[in-house]
């Protein structure tokens, strides 16, 4: 949950009363004091402050509450509690800049405020503004010791910008100021988990589930820290416990898929793929992982089925498409196959550098005093394995280098297999013409 507008980063006051509602109430409010309008500025009807959600709203709802936000601010000019809801929606359409100015507005018309000038902070945040933020939310920390959010939003800063022990440190002072509170474990027990301090993560998230027992992703981020630490079995467990709390919870699904999946039960974790993918339809990481559950299992042609109906969606998605690309390869159909090594990194990195017609995985017959660089691929064994190519290349008439793991580029010089031998970091003097 980084430098969110909806959960703990702001919060409705009435009459010095803290609440909390949503921001679909805030629009049905606003709506509500629309229709009197023409009556007068001051007869509008409207929510006292910035409201606070658990989730975020469609896009189409924000931007109804944006224009009667905006209508409404133009009678308003000088109703902080308008301005913060305009900047609220404005920061739920990703329109950061707008709703840092507009929230600077509501600062200056409400100076003592936390809630306007952090969220003029966080929307800083979100536009990569960190040198801006992190001295805003600092000095809110000292403003307002009795408060936890400006702790929260530093530790979500700072974890950000993968400044762990400092992230970690500001949740811990968000979670003794507000020892209750769900995300004030969850979040210092994320950074925990990405460090990776496995053991302290799962003690972390414990703790929270023991807060909140129905939070579904402080349960999931467990399960995701008991996989990383290798404990399947707990993570079963776990697994099947929020299931039974939460049947229709897609990620529990293919959490629980994974789980099994690493202790070799691969076609126990079919139908769990599956179901998470039939409640996610739409979501492209169940859909891939199920398709390499069915290739795994050997049920190739519904897995390529399955993976290419991703591909047509997301074209796009070169991590993804390696998945679909490796069934193809490992199951001879080469020509599909090997289309993604030219989305690949390494093949875009040496194109970049040698320039876009020198690698090639078909040879001319007339090779001779051709210059011909040869790439590695996989892992050391492999590149022994091909290296035997080598010396039939040369006997053709070319001229060989071979671009050779750090590791046994000096055997591979020994061997004089090759003319020249170059480190995996290097790049021959002359450039090759294959």
């Amino acid at each position: 949950m980084l430098l969110n507008y909806n959960k703990r980063a702001l919060q409705h006051q009435s009459g010095g009363t803290l609440r909390s509602n949503s921001f679909h109430d805030a629009i049905r409010q606003s709506s509500i004091g629309h229709r009197h309008v023409s009556h007068g500025p001051r007869t509008l009807t409207q929510p006292s402050g910035i409201t606070q959600s658990a989730g975020r709203c469609p896009a189409t709802s924000v931007s109804a509450a944006l224009r009667e936000f905006e209508h409404a601010a133009q009678f308003a000019k000088s109703d902080p509690a308008i301005l913060g809801n305009l900047a609220q929606a404005y920061a739920e359409l990703g329109r950061h800049a707008e709703a840092q100015q507009t929230f600077r507005k509501a600062s200056r018309l409400e100076p003592r405020s936390l809630r306007y000038t952090q969220g003029a902070a966080i929307a800083l945040a979100q536009q990569g503004k960190t040198a801006e933020a992190e001295p805003m939310l600092q000095r809110l920390a000292e403003r307002f010791p009795d408060a936890s959010s400006p702790w929260y939003n530093l530790g979500n800063l700072y974890r950000k910008g993968n400044r762990w022990r400092e992230s970690e440190n500001c949740f811990r002072e968000a979670l003794r100021r507000e020892p209750g509170n769900t995300d004030a474990h969850n979040n210092p027990a994320s950074v925990l988990h990405s460090q990776p301090r496995f053991d302290e993560a799962i003690a972390e998230y414990r703790a929270c589930i023991n807060t909140n027992p129905d939070d579904v992703a402080v349960r999931l981020n467990l399960v995701s820290a008991l996989i990383d630490a290798g404990r399947f079995e707990q993570a079963t467990e776990s697994c099947r416990d929020l299931l039974s709390r939460a049947p229709a919870s897609p990620e529990a699904h293919r959490f629980l898929a994974a789980a099994l999946s690493h202790q070799g039960n691969v076609i126990d974790a079919l139908p769990s793929f599956a179901r998470a993918a039939r409640l996610a339809p739409a979501n492209s990481l169940s859909q891939h992982a199920y398709g390499g559950a069915l290739a795994e299992a050997g049920q190739v042609r519904h897995a390529l089925r399955t993976l290419t109906a991703v591909q047509k969606r997301e074209p796009d998605a070169d991590a993804q498409q390696q998945i679909l690309r490796s069934v193809l390869l490992s199951h001879g159909m080469l020509t599909d196959g090997w289309s993604a090594y030219r989305r690949r990194p390494a093949y875009l990195r040496f194109t970049e550098k040698l320039g876009p017609d020198t690698l090639s995985q078909q040879l001319s017959p007339a090779i001779s005093g051709k210059h011909i660089l040869v790439l590695r691929e996989q892992g050391l064994g492999d590149e022994l394995f091909f290296l035997r190519y080598a010396p039939r290349l040369r006997k053709s008439g070319a001229k060989v280098t071979v671009r050779a793991s750090a590791k046994i580029a000096t055997l591979m010089m020994r061997a004089s297999c090759a003319d020249a031998v170059i480190s995996s970091d290097g790049f021959p003097d002359t450039s090759p013409d294959v």
